[in-house]
């Protein structure tokens, strides 16, 4: 597991969270979080995927948890 800031224009970067099987791998998956959470609260499923062979990403989006920028905001 490592985190890392990737920037998305001059103001704003994305938190991203990245999980590594030993040896690396060529399968990726990304798991994205709903409105309101962060990418940390899916950790279990990442580790699982990572187990598995796979390498997974689970960024905060713009605006949630870590990640820079103004949330979205849903009426409903």
């Amino acid at each position: 597991y490592r985190d890392q800031v990737v920037p998305v224009s001059r103001r704003v970067g994305l938190f991203v969270r990245e999980y590594e099987p030993k040896g690396g791998s060529d399968r990726t998956v990304v798991i994205l979080h709903g409105a309101g959470e962060h990418g940390g609260r899916h950790r279990h499923v990442a580790e699982r995927f990572c187990r598995r062979g796979w390498r997974v990403l689970t960024p905060d989006l713009r605006g949630y948890g870590h990640s820079g920028g103004r949330p979205a905001h849903v009426v409903r």
